[in-house]
Formats: C-alpha cells, structure tokens, sequence
C-alpha cells in the first residue's frame, strides 16, 4: 500500500482551502495540476507534515501519520522537494548532505556522481545555479532512501538539459517503486512522466484519470494544454 489521502481538509481564517481524497501507489507518478492558488502546495506541504489538517486521514504504507512530526514522516520514507531548494546557501554541497543521519562522506559522494556533481562537492551551496541545486535535492532523496516523493514543481525554472535530468530522475524512481506524487505547471513534462493526473480547482478534486484519459477529455482540454 502507498499513500492514501481521506477527505483532507485545511482551513485557514475560516476558508477552506482544499478538501480532497487520493492515492499514489508504489510505482506509480500521480500529478496534481490546478491553478496557481488552488491549494496544491498547501495540500503537499500537509502531506509531509509542515501543515496541521483540520480534518482528514495521510494513510502511508498502512500506517496513519496523524500527530506524526515532519521529521519523523523523513524517517517513516516521506521525502519533500519543495518549490524553494532546502540546504545551507554558506555551507558547501558536501556539508549540506551530510547532514542526512548514518551517512558517510563516502554515502555522498556516490549519490553526487550519481547527480553528476561530484566535482561540486567543495562548492558553497549558495553559488550554485538552480538546476544544481535542484540535482542536490535529489540527491537528498536518495540517501535518504525516500520511498514516497512528494514534488513541489520539480520543473519550475530549469533550462532544456536539467529539465530531461529531472525527467529521468523521476521515471528511474518510479521504476524502482518508489511513490510520487508531483505538481507543477510545465504540463509537457507532466505528461512525460504521469501515470495519472487530477486537477485540483478551488480546493477540490475536479477531474481525475489516466493522462490517456485525460488528454481527451474535453473539460481536461479547455483548462490545459498537454503540447
């Protein structure tokens, strides 16, 4: 079992921000599009555990996350991207990761190979360009051996080449069975990579299915352009 997300509600000032169910299975890449506002952030910042829900049930791999810390939901396998790359900016790409708990220096310099950052390692975080910083959040995931996903526009800001980078990264977790869950606006790169894709409109689940399903449905294609 993945995760499972039962009516999930978040209030803030006495609105309702988002109430929604959904899954995402092991191997499995489970997009959520909607406009800007719609609450996408706010529900995968719940899901880790940043926000508190005023209602509603995280069931991941059978166990239910309610009351459970961010940190503890890392050690549980959850790993977040958010829309702005973590890390030290004065402290080097090395330090940075080794901050993950039970890793060696040795640990991240075969992830960092693994990213095509090892010649990196020595760099202060804090000059390094955004697809750099976004193959260090990657990398982040991987030693910590994330089995869920939770991707806060992954896309947003790369150039051609870290963009396909960040494609495969993807697609090779997926085939590894790890569970992802992914928002972002670049919808081309989307449906690259989506198993299934929901649109997520004023705080609800407007549409959801395969993209096959979706790219010819017409209400899916007057809101969004798959091209």
């Amino acid at each position: 079992m993945g995760l499972v997300v039962k009516n999930l509600s978040y209030v803030i000032d006495g609105t309702q921000i988002f109430c929604v169910d959904l899954m995402v299975q092991p191997g499995e890449v489970h997009a959520l599009v909607g406009p800007n506002g719609a609450g996408k952030s706010t529900l995968f910042a719940t899901i880790v555990g940043e926000k508190e829900p005023q209602q509603g049930e995280i069931i991941w791999e059978g166990r239910s996350l309610e009351n459970m810390p961010f940190w503890k939901r890392v050690q549980q396998g959850i790993g977040y991207l958010a829309q702005e790359s973590l890390g030290f900016s004065k402290m080097t790409v090395l330090e940075n990761l080794l901050v993950v708990p039970n890793i060696s220096k040795n640990d991240v310099e075969v992830i960092l190979k693994k990213v095509d950052l090892l010649n990196l390692k020595d760099r202060k975080l804090g000059v390094l360009s955004g697809g750099e910083r976004r193959r260090i959040d990657i990398a982040r995931l991987l030693l910590l051996d994330s089995r869920l996903w939770v991707l806060d526009e992954p896309f947003a800001a790369l150039d051609m080449e870290s963009t396909k980078w960040m494609v495969d990264q993807i697609l090779e977790a997926k085939s590894k069975g790890v569970a992802i869950l992914v928002t972002d606006h670049a919808l081309a790169q989307v449906k690259q990579v989506a198993d299934r894709i929901s649109i997520l409109e004023k705080g609800a689940i407007l549409l959801s299915g395969s993209v096959n399903e979706l790219v010819t449905n017409s209400l899916f294609s007057q809101r969004y352009s798959m091209n």
